[in-house]
Protein backbone atom coordinates (compact mmCIF):
# COMPACT_ATOMS: atom_id res chain seq x y z
CA UNK A 1 0.00 0.00 0.00
CA UNK A 2 2.86 2.41 0.82
CA UNK A 3 4.56 1.63 -2.47
CA UNK A 4 1.29 2.17 -4.33
CA UNK A 5 0.70 5.52 -2.55
CA UNK A 6 4.24 6.68 -3.31
CA UNK A 7 3.84 5.78 -6.99
CA UNK A 8 0.70 7.93 -7.17
CA UNK A 9 2.34 11.07 -5.77
CA UNK A 10 3.81 12.36 -9.08
CA UNK A 11 0.24 12.80 -10.34
CA UNK A 12 -0.73 14.83 -7.27
CA UNK A 13 2.44 16.92 -7.40
CA UNK A 14 1.91 17.56 -11.11
CA UNK A 15 -1.62 18.80 -10.43
CA UNK A 16 -0.38 21.17 -7.70
CA UNK A 17 2.46 22.56 -9.82
CA UNK A 18 0.21 22.86 -12.87
CA UNK A 19 -2.15 25.13 -10.95
CA UNK A 20 0.54 27.39 -9.49
CA UNK A 21 2.51 27.44 -12.75
CA UNK A 22 -0.46 28.52 -14.87
CA UNK A 23 -1.41 31.19 -12.33
CA UNK A 24 2.12 32.62 -12.42
CA UNK A 25 2.14 32.71 -16.22
CA UNK A 26 -1.22 34.48 -16.24
CA UNK A 27 -0.15 37.06 -13.65
CA UNK A 28 0.22 40.68 -14.75
CA UNK A 29 3.35 42.77 -14.46
CA UNK A 30 1.88 45.19 -11.93
CA UNK A 31 1.02 42.38 -9.55
CA UNK A 32 4.48 40.89 -9.99
CA UNK A 33 6.11 44.17 -8.88
CA UNK A 34 4.14 44.00 -5.62
CA UNK A 35 5.49 40.58 -4.72
CA UNK A 36 8.50 39.87 -2.55
CA UNK A 37 10.15 38.67 -5.77
CA UNK A 38 10.33 42.32 -6.84
CA UNK A 39 12.40 42.99 -3.74
CA UNK A 40 14.66 40.06 -4.53
CA UNK A 41 15.34 40.59 -8.25
CA UNK A 42 14.16 44.18 -8.77
CA UNK A 43 10.73 45.47 -9.75
CA UNK A 44 11.64 45.73 -13.45
CA UNK A 45 12.55 42.03 -13.61
CA UNK A 46 9.85 40.74 -11.26
CA UNK A 47 7.29 39.86 -13.95
CA UNK A 48 9.83 37.98 -16.06
CA UNK A 49 11.15 36.14 -13.00
CA UNK A 50 7.66 35.14 -11.88
CA UNK A 51 6.77 33.81 -15.32
CA UNK A 52 10.09 31.96 -15.49
CA UNK A 53 9.28 30.21 -12.24
CA UNK A 54 5.84 29.35 -13.61
CA UNK A 55 7.42 27.93 -16.77
CA UNK A 56 9.84 25.88 -14.70
CA UNK A 57 6.95 24.45 -12.70
CA UNK A 58 5.16 23.39 -15.89
CA UNK A 59 8.34 21.72 -17.17
CA UNK A 60 8.49 19.70 -13.97
CA UNK A 61 4.81 18.86 -14.44
CA UNK A 62 5.49 17.35 -17.87
CA UNK A 63 8.43 15.36 -16.52
CA UNK A 64 6.39 14.05 -13.59
CA UNK A 65 3.69 12.75 -15.90
CA UNK A 66 6.11 10.75 -18.05
CA UNK A 67 6.47 7.01 -17.28
CA UNK A 68 10.24 7.09 -16.84
CA UNK A 69 12.90 8.89 -14.80
CA UNK A 70 10.81 8.89 -11.63
CA UNK A 71 13.65 9.38 -9.11
CA UNK A 72 14.97 12.33 -11.15
CA UNK A 73 11.59 14.03 -11.54
CA UNK A 74 10.64 13.46 -7.90
CA UNK A 75 14.02 14.89 -6.90
CA UNK A 76 13.41 17.91 -9.14
CA UNK A 77 10.07 18.64 -7.47
CA UNK A 78 11.70 18.25 -4.03
CA UNK A 79 14.39 20.77 -5.00
CA UNK A 80 11.70 23.11 -6.30
CA UNK A 81 9.84 22.87 -2.99
CA UNK A 82 13.08 23.56 -1.11
CA UNK A 83 13.58 26.63 -3.28
CA UNK A 84 10.06 27.81 -2.47
CA UNK A 85 10.71 27.42 1.26
CA UNK A 86 13.95 29.37 0.97
CA UNK A 87 12.21 32.15 -0.94
CA UNK A 88 9.42 32.30 1.63
CA UNK A 89 11.96 32.56 4.43
CA UNK A 90 13.64 35.47 2.63
CA UNK A 91 10.30 37.15 1.94
CA UNK A 92 9.19 36.80 5.57
CA UNK A 93 12.32 38.63 6.72
CA UNK A 94 12.87 41.14 3.92
CA UNK A 95 9.31 42.01 2.89
CA UNK A 96 6.78 40.48 5.32
CA UNK A 97 3.87 42.61 4.10
CA UNK A 98 4.48 41.96 0.40
CA UNK A 99 2.50 39.53 -1.72
CA UNK A 100 4.41 36.26 -1.84
CA UNK A 101 3.28 35.56 -5.44
CA UNK A 102 3.10 31.86 -4.56
CA UNK A 103 0.01 31.05 -6.60
CA UNK A 104 0.10 34.13 -8.80
CA UNK A 105 -3.57 34.84 -8.16
CA UNK A 106 -4.98 36.33 -4.94
CA UNK A 107 -2.77 38.74 -3.03
CA UNK A 108 -1.36 36.87 -0.07
CA UNK A 109 1.28 38.13 2.38
CA UNK A 110 3.74 35.48 3.52
CA UNK A 111 2.11 33.51 6.33
CA UNK A 112 1.78 30.05 7.77
CA UNK A 113 -0.36 28.86 4.88
CA UNK A 114 2.38 29.79 2.40
CA UNK A 115 4.93 27.73 4.33
CA UNK A 116 2.44 24.88 4.77
CA UNK A 117 1.78 24.69 1.02
CA UNK A 118 5.49 24.58 0.22
CA UNK A 119 6.00 22.05 3.01
CA UNK A 120 3.18 19.88 1.64
CA UNK A 121 4.74 19.96 -1.82
CA UNK A 122 8.14 19.07 -0.35
CA UNK A 123 6.71 16.25 1.76
CA UNK A 124 4.91 14.66 -1.17
CA UNK A 125 8.02 15.00 -3.33
CA UNK A 126 10.26 13.34 -0.73
CA UNK A 127 7.70 10.54 -0.31
CA UNK A 128 7.64 9.97 -4.08
CA UNK A 129 11.45 10.09 -4.27
CA UNK A 130 11.86 7.65 -1.38
CA UNK A 131 9.40 5.25 -3.00
CA UNK A 132 11.14 5.44 -6.37
CA UNK A 133 14.59 4.86 -4.84
CA UNK A 134 13.54 2.08 -2.46
CA UNK A 135 11.45 0.22 -5.02
CA UNK A 136 12.68 0.99 -8.54
CA UNK A 137 10.21 -1.54 -9.94
CA UNK A 138 7.20 0.11 -8.29
CA UNK A 139 4.32 1.12 -10.53
CA UNK A 140 4.16 4.28 -12.62
CA UNK A 141 1.32 6.54 -11.47
CA UNK A 142 -0.75 5.56 -14.52
CA UNK A 143 -0.50 1.89 -13.60
CA UNK A 144 -1.41 2.73 -9.99
CA UNK A 145 -4.57 4.47 -11.18
CA UNK A 146 -5.53 1.53 -13.40
CA UNK A 147 -4.90 -0.96 -10.59
CA UNK A 148 -7.17 0.82 -8.08
CA UNK A 149 -9.08 3.70 -9.72
CA UNK A 150 -11.43 4.49 -6.85
CA UNK A 151 -8.68 4.47 -4.24
CA UNK A 152 -6.46 6.56 -6.53
CA UNK A 153 -9.26 9.11 -7.05
CA UNK A 154 -9.94 9.28 -3.31
CA UNK A 155 -6.30 9.77 -2.31
CA UNK A 156 -5.66 12.31 -5.06
CA UNK A 157 -8.74 14.35 -4.22
CA UNK A 158 -7.94 14.28 -0.50
CA UNK A 159 -4.43 15.60 -1.04
CA UNK A 160 -5.62 18.24 -3.51
CA UNK A 161 -8.33 19.30 -1.04
CA UNK A 162 -5.66 19.77 1.62
CA UNK A 163 -3.70 21.96 -0.77
CA UNK A 164 -6.89 23.86 -1.60
CA UNK A 165 -7.54 24.50 2.09
CA UNK A 166 -4.12 26.17 2.26
CA UNK A 167 -4.81 28.35 -0.80
CA UNK A 168 -6.67 31.70 -0.37
CA UNK A 169 -8.33 31.45 -3.80
CA UNK A 170 -10.52 28.62 -2.53
CA UNK A 171 -11.59 30.16 0.79
CA UNK A 172 -14.88 31.25 -0.72
CA UNK A 173 -15.76 27.65 -1.49
CA UNK A 174 -15.19 26.16 1.98
CA UNK A 175 -14.07 28.67 4.63
CA UNK A 176 -16.82 31.23 4.06
CA UNK A 177 -19.62 28.60 4.06
CA UNK A 178 -18.19 27.11 7.26
CA UNK A 179 -18.19 30.54 8.94
CA UNK A 180 -21.77 31.12 7.81
CA UNK A 181 -22.78 27.73 9.21
CA UNK A 182 -21.11 28.57 12.53
CA UNK A 183 -23.10 31.81 12.73
CA UNK A 184 -26.35 29.93 12.06
CA UNK A 185 -25.57 27.27 14.67
CA UNK A 186 -24.15 29.43 17.45
CA UNK A 187 -26.34 32.54 17.08
CA UNK A 188 -23.69 35.01 18.32
CA UNK A 189 -26.38 37.71 18.71
CA UNK A 190 -28.77 35.38 20.47
CA UNK A 191 -28.43 37.34 23.67
CA UNK A 192 -30.78 39.94 22.20
CA UNK A 193 -33.54 37.45 21.38
CA UNK A 194 -35.43 38.46 24.54
CA UNK A 195 -35.93 41.97 23.16
CA UNK A 196 -33.62 43.65 25.67
CA UNK A 197 -31.83 46.65 24.18
CA UNK A 198 -28.05 47.10 24.37
CA UNK A 199 -26.89 49.46 27.11
CA UNK A 200 -25.96 52.14 24.57
CA UNK A 201 -29.50 52.13 23.18
CA UNK A 202 -30.86 52.52 26.72
CA UNK A 203 -28.57 55.49 27.36
CA UNK A 204 -29.65 57.10 24.08
CA UNK A 205 -33.32 56.69 25.04
CA UNK A 206 -32.59 58.17 28.44
CA UNK A 207 -30.85 61.22 26.99
CA UNK A 208 -33.85 62.24 24.88
CA UNK A 209 -36.30 61.87 27.76
CA UNK A 210 -37.96 64.75 29.57
CA UNK A 211 -36.76 63.37 32.91
CA UNK A 212 -33.14 63.55 31.81
CA UNK A 213 -33.53 67.08 30.38
CA UNK A 214 -34.85 68.29 33.72
CA UNK A 215 -31.84 67.07 35.68
CA UNK A 216 -29.14 66.77 33.00
CA UNK A 217 -27.13 69.71 34.34
CA UNK A 218 -26.78 67.90 37.65
CA UNK A 219 -25.24 64.73 36.19
CA UNK A 220 -21.52 64.49 37.03
CA UNK A 221 -20.44 61.15 35.55
CA UNK A 222 -21.07 58.52 32.92
CA UNK A 223 -23.09 55.44 33.82
CA UNK A 224 -21.65 54.05 37.05
CA UNK A 225 -23.83 50.97 37.27
CA UNK A 226 -26.79 49.37 35.52
CA UNK A 227 -29.07 46.40 36.10
CA UNK A 228 -32.39 45.05 34.88
CA UNK A 229 -35.49 44.75 37.02
CA UNK A 230 -38.51 43.32 35.28
CA UNK A 231 -39.52 45.66 32.45
CA UNK A 232 -37.03 48.33 33.49
CA UNK A 233 -33.32 48.98 33.15
CA UNK A 234 -31.89 50.93 36.05
CA UNK A 235 -29.02 53.35 35.34
CA UNK A 236 -27.01 54.95 38.10
CA UNK A 237 -25.09 58.24 37.74
CA UNK A 238 -23.13 60.45 40.11
CA UNK A 239 -24.80 63.86 40.47
CA UNK A 240 -24.63 67.17 42.35
CA UNK A 241 -27.83 68.67 43.75
CA UNK A 242 -27.94 71.82 45.81
CA UNK A 243 -24.17 71.60 46.19
CA UNK A 244 -24.36 68.12 47.67
CA UNK A 245 -23.08 64.88 46.15
CA UNK A 246 -25.94 62.56 45.30
CA UNK A 247 -26.73 59.59 43.08
CA UNK A 248 -29.21 59.90 40.22
CA UNK A 249 -31.07 56.66 39.53
CA UNK A 250 -33.02 56.42 36.28
CA UNK A 251 -35.58 53.77 35.35
CA UNK A 252 -35.74 53.29 31.55
CA UNK A 253 -38.10 50.94 29.67
CA UNK A 254 -36.15 47.79 28.79
CA UNK A 255 -38.22 46.19 26.02
CA UNK A 256 -39.72 49.23 24.32
CA UNK A 257 -38.81 52.74 23.18
CA UNK A 258 -40.81 55.13 25.35
CA UNK A 259 -38.76 58.13 26.56
CA UNK A 260 -41.83 59.66 28.22
CA UNK A 261 -41.91 56.71 30.63
CA UNK A 262 -38.40 57.37 32.01
CA UNK A 263 -38.32 58.22 35.71
CA UNK A 264 -35.54 59.49 37.95
CA UNK A 265 -34.88 59.58 41.67
CA UNK A 266 -32.01 61.10 43.65
CA UNK A 267 -30.38 59.16 46.46
CA UNK A 268 -28.61 61.06 49.22
CA UNK A 269 -25.24 59.28 49.51
CA UNK A 270 -24.98 60.05 53.22
CA UNK A 271 -28.41 58.57 54.03
CA UNK A 272 -28.62 56.12 51.07
CA UNK A 273 -32.34 56.78 50.59
CA UNK A 274 -34.34 58.57 47.88
CA UNK A 275 -34.77 62.27 48.52
CA UNK A 276 -36.81 63.27 45.46
CA UNK A 277 -38.25 61.94 42.27
CA UNK A 278 -39.69 64.21 39.59
CA UNK A 279 -43.06 63.26 38.22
Amino acid sequence: MIAWSASLQPLVIAALLAFTGVMKLRGNAERARETALGRLVGKERAAAALRSVGGLELCVVVALLLPFGRPVTAGASALLAAGFLGYLGYAKVAAPESDCGCTGAAKEPVGWRSFARAGLLGGLSVFALAGALAMPSSSWWGEAVIAAPLAAAGLTLAELALFGALTPEYDRYWLLPMRQLKVRLTHPLGGFDDGAAPLLATVQQLQVSEAYRQVGTMIASDVRDSWDEGEWRILEYAARRDGQRTTAVFAVPLHRYDPDAVRVAFVDESREEPVSAPA
